[in-house]
């Protein structure tokens, strides 16, 4: 049984690189496997650049979206909250201006709860 990630970011991941004698396996695989990126657990090396890696994937997977909320609708407020990472929140008299970074998965969602409100 497959594990249901054919349409999912992959970020091949090679361990015990300290322990490879020919350097043009690492070729071959980079060839094969891409994006990849090979480390040592054991030895660190390269941990700095898998961390690098993972948070520029996770970061290209966002999308930034303004809106104003009612300061009044709790709910919606809270909802925004959960399924986003706020960048910027100004309290005014018309509302709750905010600025989020989005994830891709939660794009749709996050833009059906705030269609119609105002957009910035």
């Amino acid at each position: 049984a497959g594990l249901g990630v054919t349409d999912k970011t992959v970020l091949y991941v090679f361990n015990k690189i300290d322990s490879v004698n020919d350097k043009s396996i690492v070729h071959q695989l980079q060839t094969k496997y891409a994006p990849a990126i090979f480390i040592s657990a054991q030895r660190g090396i390269n941990i700095l650049g898998l961390k690098e890696k993972l948070l520029s994937m996770i970061h290209s997977s966002f999308e930034e979206i303004s809106f104003v909320i009612k300061n009044s609708d709790y709910k919606l407020i809270s909802k925004v909250h959960d399924l986003s990472e706020s960048v910027t929140e100004k309290y005014e008299e018309d509302g709750i201006h905010i600025v989020a970074n989005v994830n891709s998965t939660n794009i749709p969602l996050v833009k059906r709860l705030v269609k119609g409100l105002e957009q910035e």
